[in-house]
């Protein structure tokens, strides 16, 4: 590849990253304004309408991985240099990319956040995610309400018997990139679990 193709293909996905960051941080204020309503009024009836939970073996994948305490602005920078990885390491992506959430309390300023591409050479993977028992959703629509989805997860993880067994993590499956507008957006929400 010629050096001004790759540096062509390196900008654009700068430039895809930055609108995934800013989407992001849109998210997570939202969720932060969901989980101080419902801390005040215990109402969680509004995160569980529209969402069908079921239990699903979430996909083993291969993935470049980058892990770091950061905040909700440096998402676009982590992901940056995992797709400058792909020429370097010879990798070809799958397309499943997404983000792995590690502390027990979403802190939009400083949180513990694994953000992934999954890639399809095994032997040149960061870490293997391994297929594991979820309670899983999927969200139509753009990333503003995708804490309604964590909500009514959560939700029926606790009235179902079942408790949190690993982090958390999203599949980006259609966006933007896909040329489809925000309805047609869909993330899938992953909660490993295990019977209480």
């Amino acid at each position: 590849m010629r050096k001004s193709n790759r540096s062509s293909l390196l900008r654009q996905q700068r430039d895809k990253l930055k609108r995934e960051q800013q989407e992001k941080a849109t998210i997570l204020n939202e969720l932060q304004t969901h989980i101080s309503i419902f801390e005040r009024t215990g109402d969680v009836m509004t995160y569980q309408k529209g969402y069908q939970i079921e239990i699903k073996n979430s996909p083993a994948m291969n993935v470049l991985t980058a892990r770091a305490k950061m905040s909700v602005d440096e998402f676009g920078k982590y992901y940056g240099t995992l797709f400058e990885r792909v020429p370097k390491d010879r990798v070809t992506p799958t397309g499943l990319n997404g983000a792995r959430y590690f502390d027990q309390e979403f802190n939009p300023e400083s949180s513990d956040i694994e953000v992934f591409i999954g890639i399809r050479e095994k032997d040149k993977a960061d870490t293997v995610m391994e297929s594991c028992e979820c309670a899983m959703t999927v969200h139509h629509g753009g990333y503003s309400t995708l804490s309604e989805a964590y909500g009514a997860v959560v939700n029926w993880i606790m009235e179902n018997g079942y408790e949190i067994a690993g982090a958390p993590f999203d599949l980006y499956i259609k966006t933007q990139f896909d040329s489809l507008s925000p309805e047609d957006w869909e993330t899938e929400v992953y909660f490993p679990i295990k019977k209480r």
